[in-house]
């Protein structure tokens, strides 16, 4: 009785007391999180740094702090080892430099993607305990990590020579005539390869990666990794005609997406012409398209719950196994695990199921499973409207190619790496793919997930007969690349002595040739395998692009090569010191397009010191993006890391265990 009675006159105070008690936990959550991991992991010094002892901890708190920042999105600091990570921003510390918290939500603020991040901070949050105030402090340390870089880099700038070397590189230009044999215009002329030279040649380029160089053709038929999957999907569409709709949830879908649902203002008065003015329409005028776009939406809805549903049930014999040293689950029984076809059959009742298998593939090889546009569009996109399935977990993304690879066999994972892993026969998680891919837009449409049959690591083939086809192609190519170096070598030397445009006018045999060549080719059945102009291209031609010392498209030839430009140069140099050499011509291999260049020099046109004076300002400014990443790699890497901060590491017989 009196407990009670003491309740009842102190209630007030009782609540308050424990409503305080629960702010002081809420705001010492990271001081009690820490002590819990110095109970764990007791203090054990492991060498030293900055002229002090070095503790495991440091590392551990560091290691703590870079899942924090992964699950952000830093992810130039998700690769680093923690010790380094310790070192960075206990450097920036020591330096002086600092970003508090006021910057960092000033930062996430003004950020595009403002929703997500505050999603993912909440997420975090949950996940570690910590308090924003402790997650914006260790934003805030890697980014003064970034500061120390960005700073000392702005103090170097750019030197006088080098401004002035750069303003002639990018400004002075030689005018020039060009003749461009391509050496494919010449494989109709190659005989087919004696076997023994084949065998030959296979043997020698077995085991390597194809590579070409501005000066070198290395063919190589080593094979890369490869899986063979099998994936388990429902097709929305296949879905649509089985749902079924009422009307009340018809008009709710329409009162949800009424922005979605508008026309043209017409008739109006005050509407400026031309102006593309529009109103909402009413449910009656919109009905058919909302009751389409509401039993889409649905089908979606279903045919993902399907899939959630047999990845489930396949992933039941898996969850609950432990993971072996590399990270991967260790898999259970054989009879536990449930085939692809059995999930088919048990779930297909409802929707149709599709189960796919593959043979052998290769990642390009699993990105065109799924993405049929052609490789250079694919290139020149990047995830833009990619149909390929992807993981997405948080701010992280991962396309079922990549993850088809990470599979046990073939990728061993460090021990900072958060993405999922396979092994054999494991289910994956559930993949999408996107409607509006790579937009801020995205919503997924088609649901997958797969398990990974059988992998194969990177290695020669076996026999020839695996890559012969290729093989037989790439040897009459290399064979026709040294055929046209004596043609070009011809002409260039008659081009000494009567001028290019003459000799190649006289060569009536060579044009003959590239003109019979246009007409028998035929198309590979790449969509974006351009027709040849092997006539065109011989010309001779004068670039209508300025023909500088750093410009890397030269037309007729190709992008990304500066190696005619380089032999053009030092070819007016050579006439400087020899005005009577004769005319100026020089042959060129451009080894990775497969062409040979004979290139006539007529003038080198000159540069004005007032034009240099005009960009001075610009060109001794602040330095370019490119060059703070590469000095932003060099200050992270781990061996400069230690050596700026005296790292000296106890080993393992000095270590003072408890």
């Amino acid at each position: 009785m009196k407990l009670t009675k003491f309740f009842r006159r102190y209630s007030r105070t009782l609540l308050m007391f424990f409503m305080s008690l629960l702010l002081v936990v809420f705001l010492i959550g990271d001081v009690i999180q820490n002590a819990m991991q110095r109970r764990a992991n007791p203090r054990l010094k492991i060498g030293e740094a900055f002229g002090q002892d070095l503790y495991n901890t440091d590392r551990l708190a560091a290691q703590a702090k870079q899942h924090v920042l992964a699950r952000l999105g830093f992810s130039d600091a998700a690769w680093l080892d923690p010790l380094d990570l310790y070192l960075l921003m206990e450097e920036a510390r020591r330096m002086g430099v600092r970003v508090g918290r006021d910057e960092v939500k000033r930062m996430f603020q003004r950020s595009p993607n403002v929703r997500r991040l505050e999603e993912m901070l909440a997420v975090v949050q949950r996940q570690t305990g910590r308090s924003y105030d402790s997650m914006y402090d260790i934003v805030g340390e890697w980014l003064a990590v970034r500061e120390l870089v960005l700073t000392q880099l702005e103090a170097l700038g750019n030197s006088l020579p080098r401004a002035e070397r750069e303003f002639r590189d990018n400004r002075q230009e030689a005018v020039v005539r060009l003749v461009v044999l391509d050496s494919r215009a010449f494989v109709p002329t190659i005989l087919e390869p004696d076997p023994a030279e084949l065998q030959a040649f296979f043997e020698e380029a077995r085991d390597r990666e194809s590579e070409f160089t501005e000066d070198e053709i290395r063919f190589g038929y080593r094979l890369p990794d490869r899986v063979r999957i099998e994936y388990l999907s429902v097709d929305p569409k296949q879905v649509e005609p089985k749902i079924r709709i009422r009307e009340k949830d018809v008009q709710r879908y329409f009162e949800e997406h009424a922005n979605n649902y508008t026309k043209p203002l017409t008739g109006s008065t005050t509407a400026p012409a031309g102006s593309k003015t529009t109103v909402p329409m009413t449910y009656e005028e919109a009905r058919e398209r909302v009751r389409q776009d509401y039993r889409r939406a649905r089908a979606i809805q279903e045919a993902q719950s399907l899939v959630n549903e047999m990845q489930h049930a396949a992933y039941v014999a898996w969850q609950s196994r432990p993971r072996d040293e590399e990270g991967f689950r260790v898999p259970p029984p054989p009879e536990q695990i449930l085939s692809f076809e059995s999930l088919r059959e048990r779930f297909s009742q409802r929707y149709p199921v599709i189960l796919e298998p593959t043979g052998l593939l290769d990642r390009e090889g699993l990105v065109s499973r799924f993405d049929t546009r052609p490789a250079a569009l694919r290139q020149m996109l990047g995830d833009r409207g990619s149909p390929e399935p992807v993981y997405i977990e948080g701010e992280r993304k991962i396309t079922l190619s990549e993850l088809a690879l990470r599979v046990k066999g073939l990728f061993r994972p460090s021990k900072n790496d958060l993405l999922p892993v396979l092994n054999l026969l494991e289910p994956s998680p559930v993949l999408h793919s996107m409607t509006n891919r790579g937009t801020e837009q995205e919503t997924p449409h088609q649901s997958y997930f797969f398990r990974v049959l059988e992998a194969v690591p990177a290695g020669p083939p076996e026999s020839m007969d695996e890559v012969r086809e290729r093989l037989v192609r790439d040897y009459k190519l290399l064979k026709a690349h040294q055929k046209t170096r004596e043609y070009a070598e011809q002409l260039a030397d008659r081009a000494r002595l009567v001028g290019l445009q003459a000799a190649a006018e006289e060569a009536n045999e060579l044009k003959a040739l590239l003109e019979q060549a246009e007409k028998q080719w035929e198309p590979s059945g790449d969509p974006a395998e351009p027709k040849p102009t092997y006539v065109q291209d011989f010309g001779p031609n004068i670039p209508t692009l300025p023909f500088t010392r750093a410009s890397r498209r030269l037309q007729w030839v190709g992008n990304d090569t500066q190696k005619v430009q380089r032999a053009v140069f030092a070819l007016a140099e050579a006439q400087e010191r020899d005005p009577l050499a004769g005319i100026p011509v020089v042959l060129v291999e451009v080894a990775k397009h497969f062409k040979w260049v004979i290139a006539e020099l007529e003038e080198v046109k000159p540069l004005y010191a007032g034009e240099f004076e005009k960009e001075r300002p610009s060109l001794l400014g602040p330095p370019r993006d490119e060059e703070y990443a590469a000095v932003m790699r060099e200050w992270m890497r781990a061996e400069n890391v230690r050596q700026r901060c005296g790292v000296r590491l106890l080993r393992p017989e000095e270590l003072e265990l408890p």
